[in-house]
Parts: structure tokens; C-alpha cells; sequence
């Protein structure tokens, strides 16, 4: 009987246990057990039968984070620049002085500009010769086209250049007499017209190309070559109306010199200055006698460049 007094202890142990809450059930928990409260983002410990009665525990927010990181850009993108914080083209000038852009994009070298003008002045002729002894003092007009091809410095270019010009010297009074065709006649006019091309340095007070608002001193040198025809007009000895042709072809070299003040005007510059030009001009025949002639043109210049 004794093994029957020890089962009747174990169940007196359980049904007491199943009464006071189930403490010692299996798979039970405490009556003073730690539950979250929904929504509060806290603990809260509090008897499982009195719910009245929670308790708050400090914890931790949830959520968020004190110090928030900083998330970098993505990969290839780069922050905005402003224009003033960008660096210029390369090539490129900026704004001198308020005169407005340069012309375009350099590359490797300065800008090209382009230069048309107009001359004129008087034609002096000296040295030795025939034909020197019997003409006056002239003048001469014409124009022209010029490039510029400024160094990167912008103060300085080497110039081609391409013109026209007219020339015209009267005879001297009294005319020396010379044999023409047979006849005894005068030399009254000579008349020269020629194209030639040219080579030449400019030198700047300033950015040539750009410019300043008082204007730019401009000096510059230059050589080169022409070709040409021209005639004189004969006036046979005791016939004063009538006159006798001669048509020759010629070449000249020349070599000169210029300066002049250049001025901005907008889109374009004004240029005006003074020339003076050594030539050497040899006839293949227009005089008995001598046919080389050596001349000095001093004149005015106006023009515009672009």
C-alpha cells in the first residue's frame, strides 16, 4: 500500500499547483513577467493578471538615430557649378576691361583678325636716273586687306597682306626733250597701277584683338612685292595737243612701316595712323635714257577690323 500512499502525495502536489495559477504548469510563465507595450516603443514589467498595473522600464527609442549619417552622392554625378566657379575653355579669353568677348575659341595659337583699309598720300621720287629728273612730285591711292595672326600673348601677330594701289606723277615744266619713237617729245604724265602682297610684323599697347574702350597704339613693319602696268604719256616737240603713248609692265619691292590708334567700336575697330613706304620700281622700257625709278609715299590710312 505504501506505493499507492506516494501517488496520492503527487496528485495532491499538482491540483495544488493547477490552483494557484498554473506556477508550476509546463510551458507557463510568470505572473511577474516582462511583456512589450505596443506603440510606446518601452518595456514594461508588470504582473500577467494585473494589466492596470504596468510599469514602465527606460529603453532605448526606436527608429531613429542621434547622429544621422550622411549618405554620399551617387557614383558619376558631380555637385553644380556655377559659371563664375567653373573654370574658362581652354583657348578662350575672358572680358578685358569691359570690351566684350574675344573672338571665339584659340586653340593653340592666338586669334586671326581680319583688316580692310584705304590709303593715300604724295609720291616722291628721287635718286638718280633719267626718268627721275623729269617727274614731279605725285600721289597715290588704293586699298587692301589684311590678316592678323596674333601670337597667345594677344599683344603681337604677323600680318599677310594683299592690295591694290594707283599712282600718278606729272612731267616737270620745262620738259626735258628726248627722242620717242624717232620724234623729239616730252614726258608729261606717268601713270602706275599694281597689286602686290605683303609680310610684316604688329606690335600692340595692349590685347590687339580685344581692345580698350581709350583705344590701342599700334606699330607695325612690313616687306614685299608688286606687279604692275603703266604708261607714259609723250608730247611731241612743237605739237602741244597731241601725245604719244608708252606701255610698259614693271615690278616694285617695297618695304615700309606704319602706326596708327585703334579703336573699339562694338563688333569691329576703327583704325586710323600714318604710313611711309621705301619702293624701287624697274620698268622693263618706258623712258630713253633710264627706266629705274626709286620712290617715298607718305600717306594717311583709314580702315576697319573685324
Amino acid at each position: 500500500m505504501i506505493w499507492l500512499r506516494k501517488w496520492s502525495l503527487a496528485l495532491v502536489f499538482i491540483s495544488t499547483g493547477l490552483a494557484n495559477g498554473g506556477e508550476f504548469a509546463v510551458g507557463s510563465r510568470s505572473n511577474s513577467g516582462i511583456l512589450p507595450v505596443s506603440g510606446t516603443g518601452q518595456i514594461v514589467s508588470a504582473p500577467l493578471g494585473n494589466p492596470a498595473s504596468l510599469t514602465p522600464i527606460p529603453s532605448q527609442p526606436t527608429g531613429s538615430l542621434s547622429n544621422p549619417v550622411t549618405v554620399p552622392p551617387l557614383t558619376g554625378t558631380q555637385p553644380y557649378l556655377s559659371p563664375a566657379q567653373t573654370a574658362p575653355i581652354a583657348g578662350t579669353q575672358n572680358p578685358i576691361n569691359g570690351a566684350g568677348d574675344c573672338c571665339g575659341p584659340i586653340g593653340g595659337d592666338g586669334p586671326i583678325n581680319y583688316n580692310l583699309y584705304g590709303f593715300g598720300g604724295a609720291s616722291f621720287v628721287f635718286g638718280s636716273g633719267a626718268l627721275v629728273d623729269v617727274l614731279k612730285t605725285g600721289w597715290t591711292a588704293g586699298t587692301g586687306a589684311r590678316s592678323l595672326f596674333f601670337d597667345v600673348a594677344g599683344d603681337a601677330a604677323w600680318s599677310v597682306d594683299v592690295h591694290g594701289f594707283y599712282t600718278f606723277n606729272r612731267g616737270t615744266t620745262p620738259p626735258p626733250v628726248v627722242i620717242n619713237g624717232g620724234k623729239q617729245a616730252s614726258i608729261f604724265r606717268l601713270h602706275r597701277t599694281a597689286v602686290g602682297v605683303g609680310f610684316g610684323r604688329e606690335w600692340f599697347s595692349s590685347l590687339g584683338y580685344v581692345g580698350v574702350p581709350e583705344g590701342t597704339l599700334r606699330g607695325g613693319l612690313d616687306v614685299g612685292y608688286r606687279l604692275g602696268t603703266g604708261h607714259a604719256d609723250f608730247r611731241p616737240l612743237g605739237d602741244p595737243t597731241g601725245y604719244t603713248r608708252v606701255h610698259s609692265i614693271f615690278g616694285q619691292a617695297f618695304v615700309g612701316g606704319h602706326v596708327s590708334v585703334d579703336v573699339p567700336m562694338g563688333d569691329w575697330t576703327f583704325t586710323s595712323g600714318v604710313r611711309t613706304e621705301y619702293n624701287h620700281t624697274h620698268w622693263r622700257s618706258i623712258y630713253p635714257g633710264g627706266s629705274n625709278l626709286q620712290g617715298l609715299t607718305v600717306g594717311l590710312f583709314l580702315g576697319a577690323r573685324f
